[in-house]
């Protein structure tokens, strides 16, 4: 089912769609409801009501409900673009924030939903990966961050964070070239963490730069 579409037409009906009823109508597990609630949530002119980590419904700015001289609710076309721009970007598995860990870019894990605001260009370039791990936490990646990476763009300089994969596993950290030697150092309070000094016979290579991270 159309979970936008559903969304819509209870508030055309009601003015308000609980995370329950679209659950119950739609088939989506709850957590990704309650992503997507939260997801609308970002948004200056919808909020969510309920428990911290619960999105029981969401409520509008009136500014976006307008009545006609008929009492019938007519939703406003911000709010309609509002629902519209959610896309769903696949997460492709877990990445450490310590060592290497699972990844594979050809498994799709789960779906996480954002705006289209957060996309640069084809959506189909970007997808999450799961953080595990404190080793990024001076970045805001803490563990089970939903880290969004956009695929296929080169490493301009020093310290940009990266996706990389290491051996077939991957790992979030800071990439750095000195020379003819690459490492991927942590950012993190926790000073355990050490960084990773690559050797030529390691199978290495960038999947992507990370663009934002969503602590849902």
């Amino acid at each position: 089912m159309d979970i936008k579409k559903y969304i819509l037409d209870q508030i055309k009906k009601q003015g308000r769609v609980t995370s329950a009823q679209v659950i119950n109508h739609s088939g989506f597990s709850r957590a990704y409801v309650n992503r997507f609630f939260k997801t609308l949530g970002e948004e200056k002119k919808i909020s969510l009501v309920g428990r911290a980590n619960t999105a029981h419904y969401i409520k509008y700015d009136p500014s976006l409900i307008q009545k006609t001289k008929q009492k019938k609710t007519n939703i406003n076309k911000g709010f309609i673009q509002i629902i519209k721009d959610i896309i769903d970007i696949p997460v492709l598995g877990t990445a450490d924030c310590g060592e290497p860990l699972s990844f594979a870019e050809d498994y799709i894990e789960d779906h996480i939903q954002i705006s289209k605001k957060f996309i640069k260009g084809d959506q189909n370039d970007y997808f999450f990966v799961k953080a595990k791990g404190d080793s990024m936490n001076k970045e805001g990646i803490k563990d089970k961050s939903y880290v969004l990476v956009r695929k296929g763009q080169n490493v301009s300089g020093n310290g940009e964070n990266v996706l990389a994969v290491v051996n077939g596993l991957g790992t979030i950290k800071k990439f750095y070239r000195q020379k003819d030697a690459i490492f991927l150092s942590p950012n993190s309070t926790n000073l355990k963490h050490k960084p990773i000094v690559l050797h030529p016979e390691e199978d290495f290579f960038v999947s992507g730069l990370v663009e934002r991270v969503f602590n849902f």
